[in-house]
């Protein structure tokens, strides 16, 4: 007799309660910072592209908007209203670290 381990049985039965019909839509933003290097090097929009990508595609991930803001911080604060996850996928450093919005 094949033996299940427990966090086996445990993570099956925890998949309906994460992608439940009932749920609300929950939004996630994607920040990409400036370009800051050659193509191929560094690609932020297109890696930001790509996650949100998977996170709206994923068959095992219901309930998720991605939305993605490209060059650097997004021009209208207000875009990350309402949002429970925040990402940002930059180089990290800002010459002003003044400047730097997830320092202000």
């Amino acid at each position: 007799m094949m033996r299940i381990p427990a966090v086996a049985v445990a993570v099956v039965l925890a998949i309906p309660v994460f992608g439940s019909a009932a749920d609300p839509t929950k939004k996630v933003v994607l920040i990409a910072g400036a370009k800051s290097h050659g193509p191929g090097e560094h690609e932020y929009e297109k890696g930001a592209r790509l996650l949100a990508h998977c996170l709206e595609t994923s068959p095992n991930l219901k309930g998720f908007k991605a939305e993605v803001h490209t060059d650097g911080w997004p021009k209208a604060d207000k875009a990350i209203d309402g949002a429970p996850t925040v990402l940002r996928f930059s180089a990290g450093s800002d010459p002003d670290e003044k400047a730097h919005p997830l320092l202000r």
